[in-house]
């Protein structure tokens, strides 16, 4: 009974609990009229570092970089304006535009295309026979902003206009590209004067795959975002995005100083402006690490077959232009990169008369006429030598290999626009780009502590164990009780009466105050019957009158002392 009164309290165990609360909280709001947004170079804003980085790092991770949580544990809501962008498939009235482009790159001297190209038929090597040293080059994503560069909001007074095609990138990756003159054509706005004459666009994000044309607006949007952390650890950061406008702004920044408002309902302050500038400062973040271009080609690598010069080539599938940072972050794990038209059976190579499957493609260009080998493959001429009647055994592509859960929505059209809620939403975790405690929010706060919790499995089986042994120790008492007839006790009287007897009064003599040792210290001790002669004539005279009073019991020389019998009378 005694273990039952100390394994109970072992059955309480303290534990770690939560206690959920909500309460309103301080938190960061976004300032779009920071001026730590972008830095003034040529009177355009451009964007700082420090939203490069955190542009950078988004689309690295594909994720929102999380802000400072109000507690380690916490759950909240935060809404707020911001900059995004809407992709849809390209209008009827913007595929010419497209087209417009993909001739231009078709029919440069590196001869690039897309599916529509290739089916079209219309490609041709022309006079000049077909390449000695580079194959066709296949589009497998190229982009770019038509009025993010020179031409448009970059475009000082100081530059010719139009510049020319350059097609080499400025530092945000965007470059003049050969596009209809109508697209640069700035519109007016009720409201607005632009003294310039330039007028106001929507910026706009040009991308086109080997299937699909696509265009990307700018706009301004409603966040409402929710975070959770558990142990400081953001592990939910959804969103949705609403009341969508697309966002008009002059089409140069230097005009900036020229637009007036003509019977405005709210007078424009400078704050406006550095808005607009924060604005435009987090779409060339954006449209930097996607513009560019993606190109793949069979490659130009060959041995000599020994046979007049004859070359092989060694069907394999290379990227020849990777100008696009869109290859460093997920965007290139959608399925236009991962499943795109180009892969497999559908690459192209060189053929008689233009780009032919790669099964139709030469391997060999067989020397004719001329033996100066300076007219080799890859001597940059092509003057006796002529495509052989090879064909490639096979084929190798596989150049775009990353996770499939790094482009969420697979496809670049949804890609593009979680890439771009992923960079505004990440502008929260700096302190350069927020009011502290600039709004009010409702946290829902986790907040650990200590429960005591009893395990009632060990509280029963505890109980039911000392249950159980009592009753055993009471049945057996009572067993023993019925068997022997009398019940005893450990109480000093029954110490006196068991070893009050003739033979230990004998052996006790002249030790009454307990000194030890006793003489008889090896003496064996019984206890039963007391059988001695002398016990027996003790026992005669213990009433006075010399008759004895029955068999005497207790504790006596083992030799003197028999077995109690059932039944018997004793005293």
């Amino acid at each position: 009974m005694a273990l039952a009164g100390i394994t109970p309290p072992a059955t309480l165990s303290v534990v770690q609990g939560f206690r959920n609360h909500t309460k309103p909280t301080a938190f960061p709001s976004l300032d779009w009229t920071s001026a730590n947004f972008f830095d003034i170079q040529n009177d355009a804003a451009q964007p700082s570092s420090e939203v490069l980085q955190l542009a950078t790092l988004a689309a690295q991770s594909m994720a929102v970089i999380p802000p400072t949580a109000p507690a380690a544990n916490s759950t909240f809501h935060v809404q707020f304006f911001g900059p995004t962008v809407q992709c849809s498939v390209a209008s009827s009235s913007q595929q010419p535009s497209f087209n417009y482009y993909s001739r231009a790159l078709a029919n440069s001297s590196l001869i690039t295309v897309t599916k529509s190209l290739f089916e079209s038929g219309n490609l041709s090597w022309g006079s000049g026979g077909p390449p000695a040293d580079i194959e066709p080059l296949m589009s497998v994503y190229s982009a770019f902003s038509p009025y993010a560069g020179e031409l448009g909001w970059a475009w000082s007074p100081d530059y010719d206009y139009p510049p020319g095609y350059d097609y080499s990138p400025d530092e945000f990756n965007n470059w003049v590209m050969d596009l209809p003159s109508e697209v640069f054509r700035g519109e007016s706005l009720p409201n607005w004067e632009d003294d310039t004459g330039s007028g106001f666009i929507i910026q706009q994000l040009w991308l086109q795959t080997a299937e699909q044309a696509i265009v990307c607006i700018m706009g301004n949007a409603s966040f409402d975002v929710e975070f959770e952390f558990v142990n400081a650890v953001q592990t939910v950061a959804e969103y949705s995005i609403s009341m969508f406008e697309p966002f008009w702004m002059p089409f140069h920044a230097w005009s900036i100083s020229s637009i007036v408002q003509t019977n405005p309902l709210t007078p424009v302050t400078q704050d406006y402006w550095d808005s607009v500038s924060s604005y435009m400062a987090m779409y060339l973040a954006l449209s930097s690490l996607l513009n560019g271009n993606v190109s793949t080609t069979l490659t130009n690598q060959f041995e000599s077959l020994g046979d007049g010069g004859n070359v092989e080539f060694d069907g394999n599938v290379s990227i020849y232009d990777s100008s696009s940072k869109v290859l460093q972050h997920g965007l290139s794990a959608c399925d236009e990169f991962l499943n795109g038209y180009w892969n497999g059976n559908n690459a192209i190579g060189i053929g008689a008369d233009g780009p032919v499957p790669w099964q139709q493609a030469a391997t060999a260009m067989n020397g004719i006429g001329s033996n100066d080998s300076s007219n080799a493959p890859g001597s940059g001429s092509i003057i006796g030598w002529e495509v052989g009647p090879d064909h490639f055994p096979n084929i190798t592509n596989h150049l775009f290999t990353k996770p499939a859960w790094m482009c969420r929505n697979r496809t670049h059209l949804k890609a593009v626009e979680d890439l771009a809620n992923n960079i505004t939403i990440s502008m929260l975790s700096s302190a350069s780009f927020v009011n502290q405690n600039g709004t009010t929010v409702d946290v829902q706060y986790f907040e650990t502590q200590n429960v005591y919790k009893y395990d009632s499995r060990n509280l029963i089986l505890s109980y039911s164990i000392a249950v159980l042994f009592a009753v055993l120790c009471t049945s057996v008492g009572i067993f023993a009780l019925q068997y022997n007839g009398v019940a005893h006790s450990s109480a000093f009287s029954a110490i006196v009466t068991t070893t009050r007897n003739h033979e230990l009064d004998a052996v006790s003599k002249g030790y009454s105050l307990g000194a030890l040792p006793l003489e008889h210290t090896s003496m064996r001790v019984r206890f039963g019957e007391l059988a001695s002669e002398g016990e027996k004539a003790w026992d005669r005279g213990s009433d006075g009158n010399g008759t004895s009073t029955g068999r005497h019991i207790g504790f006596g020389a083992a030799e003197n002392v028999v077995t109690l019998r059932r039944g018997g009378k004793y005293v």
